[in-house]
């Protein structure tokens, strides 16, 4: 296509003119869209955003032009939109610059995967979501690099505002790609909209090199993506990526099943603020972190976010190793457990957060590190799936633990486990599903609430075991010793007919073990052990020794030990306190 010089007499304008043109077309807001917690607020082309731009770039009859902000004369003219705001953009000084579109719909009309290169320092500043609209039937944007790149490149300060980004055709690339290094981009009140195949994910941060590229301190504020994305939406593939945020954004896929949301390996400090993810339809999986040798790092987390339609709030792909130190829920609202096959997060930290029990799998939380919950809890009618309390039907699952740790700790304060549907079989409160003499579990419950008829289970060799009513876990205990927790208590737990589920106390006789065998105190409570009579000849609390006599007293914490050795057997008694 031709472009037109920038010499041209008859293109010259009025640099004044044209300013006050633009502020009052852009004297409109956004297109309202509605995302979580919050409206997008109308965005305003000011005579401040345009007084600085380098080029301000406007359709005109289907003829895209270019206007220099220094002269007010059309630089680059065409008809496909990346060639002109590509000439714009390469026209900039080495420190970048602000291109300008006004409202207006600029088409590409080629089908490479990212037809605009963004190099370091470019802001495009359209005037308003559904005001200026770019559309492109394969790709938008991607970070250029200087020169050759190598894992040690960065494109940085990069931002990209107030615009709709719209497929039109039957296959696709990225909104937004940068293959090797990313620090502070910007990416702000954007609606990115896909009518078709729309590639392998909206926005790729790839990492490439050896060692990979660093990714850090990248945020999406007020961003709406939706459409049938084959895999994930958000891809951070390597390992180096520190400081990601999601502030009010709204996503939503429509494929499924199967499909992520967010695909990002091991990272520092990756949060999600205000945001919706949805599936669109059930069971689809928000977020996948594959591998199996990934380092331990970082932290994620979600607040005041909802999750909709979906078997997964949070999934590691089943990764035999952890990824993250830590994964925090706080006040957030899932239509499905919030974690599930949690092969790769040591600890998973919820408060104050909700699920409903309407889609996926029944349970509230299912993984394989530590769990700790502060409020919140499952609404009545959950299950609704129909599954059995060892498969699926538990509100809390503990499954085979992680080789790393030495103890796996659940400790629950202020917590509802709602009524289960009427139909469903088998339902399950707490889920224990590991050997404890590989992971010995730390159990501690107060100030919650259970239904009557959950029963708790133990799904170990020879079970599943049940137990249920105010001794449930003692139940447990008893039926399979080897499986169950040492250390436990349950303090303030309750049904809806207000009956205690707590360990009994006060003074009760132990049948005398053999010789040299222990008695451990597997009450959840602290115990005195009284030993009377007999003759004996050692006493030893955890194998070391405290008495040669009889008639003593050994203080026993939840999980600790003491070993009689004797000639005529004494007796025992436990104070349970």
């Amino acid at each position: 296509m031709a472009l037109k010089s920038e010499t041209s007499e008859q293109e010259l304008v009025s640099r004044k003119k044209f300013l006050k043109t633009v502020v009052a077309a852009g004297a409109v807001g956004a297109a309202g869209l509605a995302f979580s917690g919050s409206v997008i607020s109308p965005v305003q082309a000011a005579l401040a955003d345009v007084d600085v731009a380098s080029y301000i770039i406007d359709n005109e009859s289907g003829t895209i032009n270019a206007y220099s902000g220094n002269t007010g004369r059309v630089a680059y003219s065409g008809t496909d939109a990346a060639t002109v705001i590509q000439n714009a953009i390469n026209a900039l000084s080495s420190n970048g610059g602000l291109i300008f579109l006004r409202a207006g719909t600029y088409p590409i009309t080629t089908s490479a995967l990212s037809p605009i290169a963004v190099p370091s320092g470019v802001t495009l500043q359209g005037e308003g979501i559904d005001r200026t609209i770019i559309t492109s039937p394969q790709g938008f944007f991607g970070a250029r690099y200087p020169g050759t790149p190598t894992s040690s490149s960065q494109v940085s300060n990069i931002a990209i505002r107030d615009m709709t980004l719209q497929w039109t055709g039957a296959s696709g690339g990225y909104y937004f790609i940068a293959s090797y290094g990313a620090n502070a981009l910007r990416f702000e009140r954007l609606r990115m909209l896909g009518e078709g195949y729309v590639g392998t994910g909206v926005f790729a941060f790839v990492g490439t090199g050896t060692p990979p590229g660093n990714l850090s301190d990248i945020q999406f504020v007020d961003v709406r993506a939706e459409g049938p994305v084959p895999t994930e939406f958000f891809v951070f593939s390597n390992y180096n990526v520190s400081n990601i945020k999601f502030t009010r954004c709204y996503i939503k896929n429509t494929t499924g099943p199967n499909v992520g949301f967010f695909h990002v390996a091991s990272a520092s400090n990756v949060a999600f603020r205000d945001c919706t993810l949805d599936s669109g339809m059930p069971e689809a999986v928000y977020m996948g972190v594959p591998g199996s040798s990934l380092p331990v790092t970082g932290r994620l987390s979600f607040d005041d976010c909802y999750f909709v339609n979906s078997s997964g709030g949070f999934s590691t792909g089943g990764s035999p190793s952890f990824q993250w130190i830590e994964v925090y829920f706080r006040g957030c609202i899932s239509d499905a457990p919030f974690v599930e096959s949690g092969d790769g997060i040591y600890h998973v930290y919820l408060s104050d957060c909700w699920a409903l029990g309407t889609g996926g799998s029944a349970g509230f939380v299912t993984t394989s590190g530590n769990i700790t919950i502060r409020g919140g809890g499952m609404v009545d009618g959950w299950n609704t799936h129909n599954l059995p309390s060892y498969s699926g039907g538990s509100a809390i699952a503990v499954p085979t633990g992680q080789p790393a740790l030495s103890q796996i700790l659940l400790d629950i304060s202020g917590f509802r486990i709602g009524i289960p549907a009427t139909n469903a079989t088998q339902p399950g409160m707490i889920l224990i599903n590991y050997n404890t003499l590989n992971n010995p579990l730390r159990m501690k419950i107060v100030d919650s609430f259970m239904p009557s008829n959950v029963v708790c289970t133990l799904n170990a060799p020879g079970g599943p075991y049940y137990g249920s009513g105010p001794n449930w876990l003692n139940q447990l205990i008893a039926q399979a010793p080897l499986y169950m927790p040492t250390q436990h208590r349950l303090i303030g737990l309750t049904d809806e007919s207000s009956t205690l589920y707590s360990y009994p106390q006060g003074i009760a006789s132990i049948p005398t073990p053999a010789s040299g065998t222990p008695y451990q105190n597997i009450d959840g409570v602290s115990e005195a052990v009284y030993i009377a009579g007999g003759t004996v000849s050692q006493v030893a609390k955890n194998g070391v020794t405290l008495f040669t006599t009889t008639n003593v007293t050994v203080w026993l914490e939840p999980g600790e030990s003491v070993t009689v050795t004797y000639s005529s057997a004494p007796s025992m008694f436990k104070d349970r306190k």
